[in-house]
Order: structure tokens, then sequence, then C-alpha cells
């Protein structure tokens, strides 16, 4: 599944502070609207699972803990963090030495989740960690979603993220969150943003109004194609691009373009109503639409 963007990627994408400008767009409020039996769906299968996963043992929903999800660090740190990541979190491992030391210092239980594509380095890289924390606990590197989710809802302290796809993950679950980092949900007053002092033991100061959340949810869902169905379906591809090309015509008719400009941060915005005419030419030749037009920057 992929989240298609007139913007870019991450931190450069137009969902960044654009939740009340594009759900303000008639047909962006239609496609949110209609994506929110989705969003429900999605997150009664996230709670269910949850229910059916144990957490690891000796983590007391009594004492105060914390969970820190971190994002590949090998054979070299994950693209999101050496691009939209403060300069001081563009390796998960510092990081993970910053949240042990807020631990520490408030009181707080460390649990690491460490990524899923680290588990085939050559060295244990968290082998050090448990020597010198070794009040941490570090899970496997492979667990699954349903204990993700678990984790989510009980962490007492909350859970840290820096700019991971994760966080819809805890947004869908309303959990409180704190993110390190510029990200799709950044700006649009759905997670609590800045920096690791933030954690401090009380969750509440990392929770968000739970329907602001739905809607940003609702219109991330409204963006997200899997990228087969637009190779194998042309029509698809042309509904898809027909939607951009509404919301093209809606922000010019109440002057919001300016604001399409500034979420792109300098970069060109797909030219929908081109990329629509060239689509459907492909499409009534019986031909591959993709290969033909310009295809905005995806999160895969």
């Amino acid at each position: 599944m992929a989240i298609w963007d007139r913007g870019g990627d991450g931190a450069q994408s137009e969902l960044v502070g654009g939740l009340d400008r594009l759900a303000a767009l008639p047909t962006q409020a239609a496609a949110m609207e209609a994506a929110r039996d989705c969003v429900t769906a999605w997150t009664t299968e996230l709670r269910a699972m949850a229910e059916k996963a144990s957490l690891p043992e000796g983590l007391d929903l009594n004492e105060p803990w914390a969970v820190y999800f971190t994002q590949r660090a090998t054979p070299r740190p994950d693209a999101h963090l050496t691009i939209d990541a403060p300069a001081k979190h563009r390796h998960p491992g510092s990081t993970a030495v910053e949240f042990l030391e807020q631990c520490r210092l408030r009181g707080i239980r460390p649990v690491i989740k460490p990524h899923p594509y680290d588990m085939g380095a050559k060295t244990d890289m968290w082998g050090p960690t448990r020597t010198v924390y070794p009040e941490a606990l570090i899970l496997p590197y492979k667990v699954s979603d349903g204990l993700c989710a678990r984790l989510m809802l009980d962490a007492p302290a909350g859970s840290v993220l820096v700019n991971s796809s994760l966080v819809f993950t805890a947004l869908a679950l309303d959990a409180p969150l704190l993110q390190l980092g510029c990200g799709w949900a950044s700006d649009n007053d759905v997670v609590t943003e800045g920096r690791i002092g933030l954690l401090t033991g009380d969750p509440a100061p990392l929770r968000r109004d739970p329907e602001r959340r739905r809607a940003f949810l609702a219109l991330v869902a409204s963006r997200c194609r899997p990228i087969p169905a637009l190779r194998d379906e042309p029509q698809e591809a042309v509904r898809l691009l027909r939607f951009f090309a509404a919301l093209n015509r809606e922000e010019t008719a109440t002057g919001a373009s300016k604001a399409v400009s500034a979420a792109a941060k300098g970069k060109t915005p797909l030219s929908v109503p081109k990329a629509v005419r060239a689509a459907e030419k492909m499409v009534s030749g019986n031909s591959h639409p993709i290969a033909a037009t310009r295809r905005p920057k995806i999160k895969s």
C-alpha cells in the first residue's frame, strides 16, 4: 500500500500541516468520509490483535515503562532519519541512548523494540545496551503486529517514535505518543512533537483529540492505493489522477494553491490535468498508463 501525494514523501508531504486545509476541499472531504469505515475497521482489527498478544515477561502495568520503536540502523540508517530527522536523531543508536538516559532520570523502565530489518546484522547491536543499562528490556527484532499494538496501548509512560510509519498504528489505537523528527503527522495537532525531555512518565501530555486523530487517518486512507492495482488496473490510475485534478481546481477556486506550493517545499507538484489526459489516452489504447504519467512520490 502506498500514500500518493503531490508534495513528496514523509516531511515533504502535503499532509504535513495540511489536515484542516485539505479537509475543507469538497472532493477531499468526501473522500475522507468514505474512508472512515476503513479506519474504524483497522482500529478494531488492531485492538483485537492486541488483546490476543501477551506482554513480555517482566513488564508490570503497575510500574512506569515506555517503549522506543527504533528505525532501521543497518547497513545504514533509514532514509527518513537522514533526511527528515533532527541531526541528533539520525541514528537509532544515539536516540536510544537519549531515551535510556531520560528513562533513568525519570524512573521509567525503558523498553526497546529493535527494527526487524536489523535482524541480519553481523554483530549484536544491543549487547552493550544490556550491559550499560541492565534495567532495559530489549525485545526481539521480529514480533507480531499484535504485540506492537499491545505495547502501545499498555505502556504507562507512552511510546516514542522518530518519524516511523508506526505513527499511524499509534493514532489508530489513540495511544500516548511522542514523535521525534518530522513526518506525515507533523503540524496537525495529532501527535506530541519535540524533545525527549517531554517523556516524563505522565501519558496525558502525549495524548491528542481522538476524533482529530481519526480525521487525519481518514485523510491518509483516502490517498492509499496499492501499487499493483494502479499498474494492473488502468482505470484505477485514472480515478486517482482525477481525484488530484479536482483538488487542484478547488484549490485554485479558493486561492489555496500557494499552500500546496509551500507544502511541497520547492518541489514541483504533479501536473495532474496533463497526467489524466495521458492516462486516459493510454487506457483507450489498452496500454499501461503509469509509464506515461509522472507518479507522485510515495511511501511503500
